[in-house]
């Protein structure tokens, strides 16, 4: 890929360079299974139309997923710029860092309530969650503060190319 982008730093590169990424791996992949030995084998006696019943609206729910997931970009880059999307990936990025204060006491009190919640303790309960909270408040507002206030502070910290004015 990075041969393919110093040579021609176009979208059909990068995607011819992937591609290429893909077809090798997956060939080096194949040769070593066929190296050691291992050869695929269908079981007749499985019922695969059960298989695909069952995961079919698994494949098709994950390809939703991935969809809304990216749609966002997909749409600022064809109705606005690529440019607009690398600047707001960066500010996406920045944001959901917030939430990771958040997500980080979330893990860490599940198994605490679990057991508070097992032992009927209800001041247990309310401290833990009040602590939580004010943690979360603490490690939280600073850094919001700064990106509202200065946002070219976080911005900088991806690269010079990532700038907020215009």
């Amino acid at each position: 890929i990075i041969c393919i982008i110093h040579i021609s730093a176009t979208a059909e590169a990068v995607s011819l360079g992937l591609t290429l990424v893909f077809v090798c791996v997956t060939g080096v992949g194949l040769y070593l299974l066929y190296r050691v030995g291992w050869k695929p084998s269908l079981d007749s006696a499985a019922d695969y139309s059960r298989l695909l019943k069952f995961s079919i609206p698994l494949l098709i729910s994950s390809s939703v997923y991935t969809l809304l997931t990216n749609a966002d970009k997909v749409l600022i880059g064809y109705f606005l710029s690529p440019r607009l999307v690398g600047q707001y990936e960066v500010v996406i990025t920045l944001a959901l860092l917030l939430g990771l204060f958040k997500s980080a006491f979330s893990f860490l009190i599940f198994p605490k309530v679990t057991e508070a919640s097992a032992k009927d303790s209800q001041v247990d309960l309310e401290y833990m969650y009040q602590q939580t909270t004010k943690w979360i408040l603490l490690c939280t507002t600073p850094a919001f503060l700064v990106l509202i206030n200065y946002p070219d502070f976080f911005v900088l910290l991806f690269g010079s190319e990532y700038s907020t004015s215009n």
